[in-house]
């Protein structure tokens, strides 16, 4: 799609007429696969209703030399319709999307994409929210990731490099396809086969954490999405503050950091971490230092090494500069 060509949809239009391009899209006949070339920018769409938290997303993504962005929306009716109409090699690969949204919120709008299938391929979801509890609904649907605002440019990154992963072994995937109608293809398919296969484990951070105690050889699993917060308990030990309640860890805090970074965990003070998506309030305090309240209730004060992760948390939240 030429740049004149993306599209920005307008003000929210009626579900009636996204149902009919469903159907539209229902009718025509499912493209041959197309060979897509591994290094092409992502097509990428933003849903987002508030205009301020839309145009903060796409001036991140204009940031990414590998991310072509297709459009915006303002409500899950118009991205449904863009998505139904555009031809099968236009689509985005990749929706970074809201929840709450009038006519067809975020949720209803995945669910709403992954019953098109197969005649529209569902694009790789991200979402992008300041409401915790569609987290476990949103994995269900093999979102990408769940970013919780306000987010910083790490949390973002990280989450792109999952999307970046995934939309690889697509691209691959559809490679193979077109590969294989060709004659005496199958050796080359064999080895993408392999190198797609043994790549497909790092497509996301683990969803759950498993805490192994190594004195007498007992593992248990614990719910990444459900740990709010991390406290140093001394003694080479940590507790994860969860809403299903607490759990020992025998990890000392510094383990614990590079343990849980890849799953968005932010250093906050000597002895503490947070996950981003679990901070409700923040105070300042004044000399760098801040007090967080997280799920739950609990709060967590920031130490002033850290003022620096706790001020890009800041800088990334729409009206919070």
């Amino acid at each position: 799609m030429s740049r004149a060509g993306r599209v920005r949809c307008g003000r929210p239009n009626h579900a009636e007429a996204a149902a009919r391009a469903v159907a539209r899209a229902r009718q025509e006949t499912p493209a041959r696969p197309t060979e897509m070339h591994a290094t092409a920018p992502i097509r990428t769409l933003i849903v987002e209703d508030e205009r301020l938290a839309r145009e903060h997303l796409a001036e991140k993504l204009r940031q990414q030399p590998d991310i072509l962005l297709f459009g915006q929306c303002a409500n899950g009716v118009d991205a449904l319709r863009t998505i139904a109409q555009a031809s099968a090699d236009e689509r985005p690969e990749l929706v970074l999307l809201d929840v709450q949204m009038p006519d067809l919120d975020g949720i209803e709008f995945a669910e709403s994409l992954i019953a098109m299938a197969p005649e529209v391929e569902t694009p790789e979801l991200l979402f992008v929210t300041a409401f915790s509890e569609y987290m476990e609904r949103a994995y269900e649907l093999h979102a990408i990731d769940y970013l919780r605002k306000p987010f910083n440019d790490a949390r973002l990154a990280s989450a792109l490099t999952h999307a970046r992963r995934r939309i690889a072994h697509r691209r691959a995937a559809a490679r193979l396809a077109v590969a294989g109608s060709a004659p005496g293809a199958y050796t080359a398919m064999s080895e993408q086969l392999r190198q797609l296969v043994s790549s497909v484990r790092l497509d996301r951070p683990p969803e759950r954490i498993a805490l192994h105690d190594r004195t007498t050889g007992e593992m248990t699993f614990v719910s990444a999405c459900d740990v709010v917060w991390v406290e140093a308990a001394g003694n080479g030990q940590v507790v994860l503050h969860g809403r299903e309640g607490d759990r020992s860890w025998p990890l000392g805090i510094e383990s614990a950091q590079r343990e849980l970074a890849r799953l968005g965990f932010v250093r906050v003070h000597r002895n503490a971490l947070v996950h981003p998506d679990h901070i409700q309030r923040m105070q300042r305090l004044g000399k760098g230092e801040f007090r967080l309240t997280v799920t739950g209730g609990a709060e967590v004060e920031t130490g002033r090494t850290y003022t620096p992760a706790i001020e890009e948390l800041l800088a990334a939240m729409p009206g919070a500069r």
